[in-house]
């Protein structure tokens, strides 16, 4: 993996590069796991690495760009969320999509997943993704989105609990 280049006052071409090469997927997939729909995980992927591009921040290291950039997307998504004029409906081809870049799931089953996820809270999706799909630690995820690490594991215990009774609720429906 590319390291990113730390300490800079500017934002080059180069730098951005870097980052989009190294943290695109990760801020793509956690907008998606929040939005549910491609076209506003695109919209925030943009908008994430223009936010980069105009910042001034100097990062330590790569991991503390990639917490900046993983909470300048939940932002995003909560932003978008709150915009009012975005219907929030995903749609069978951006499932299907989806599920071309997933050879775990089917198409029913990552169907039936992002429907469970969609009933969630904002929080609890964040929390979720975050552990099982970037592999932060509750205390890690604690600290990015600004709660106690006991509230990142209520709120994951909480969404599992969820999920279960929901996609068991598909199945025997």
């Amino acid at each position: 993996m590319v390291d990113v280049p730390l300490r800079h006052t500017y934002r080059s071409e180069g730098f951005i590069k870097q980052a989009m090469d190294q943290w695109s997927s990760t801020v793509f997939r956690l907008a998606f796991a929040h939005t549910a729909s491609r076209v506003d995980a695109e919209d925030v992927h943009q908008e994430v690495f223009i936010r980069l591009f105009k910042n001034t921040t100097k990062f330590n290291d790569s991991e503390h760009l990639k917490a900046w950039l993983i909470r300048v997307t939940i932002n995003c998504c909560h932003d978008l969320a709150r915009s009012g004029w975005k219907s929030r409906v995903s749609t069978v081809e951006e499932l299907e999509n989806f599920a071309c870049e997933s050879d775990t799931l089917s198409l029913e089953a990552m169907h039936d997943l992002a429907g469970a996820l969609e009933e969630l809270s904002e929080d609890m999706r964040a929390a979720i993704h975050l552990h099982y799909y970037e592999g932060y630690s509750s205390e890690e995820i604690a600290q990015i989105m600004g709660v106690n690490a006991s509230t990142v594991r209520t709120r994951l215990e909480r969404a599992r609990k969820q999920l279960k009774t929901l996609l068991e609720g598909k199945k025997n429906g």
